[in-house]
């Protein structure tokens, strides 16, 4: 779990600006938006299961690719992280959807 907040601390700077952007537009002064923002993106970043939810997550995956292809000669590929899911870790909205592809695959070329 340290290890995977890790990887997410790195972009923490760029989530916390991005987040306060979208509050601009309001009648509120600047430094009061800046200051809502920035607490709100702290308790949030507080949480690793929140944080989890507000950084990019392909930066964080190429990341994460990067330090383990330069500390330990490892390339990790899309095939062998998808390998290592248990079915019990796929969100069932995102499994239904994937054995409804499977499906569609196996109908084969209609032409």
């Amino acid at each position: 779990m340290a290890r995977r907040a890790e990887f997410v601390e790195k972009r923490k700077g760029k989530v916390t600006v991005e987040s306060a952007n979208g509050l601009r537009g309001n009648s509120i002064d600047t430094a009061t938006l800046n200051e809502d923002s920035i607490a709100r993106f702290e308790a949030k970043w507080e949480d690793l299961a929140e944080r989890m939810n507000i950084v990019p997550g392909k930066q964080v995956l190429q990341d994460l690719r990067t330090e383990l292809k330069d500390k330990y000669v490892v390339n990790l590929t899309d095939a062998q992280i998808i390998d290592a899911f248990r079915p019990e870790e796929v969100p069932s909205d995102f499994g239904k959807l994937l054995e409804e592809l499977d499906r569609f695959r196996q109908l084969g070329d209609p032409i």
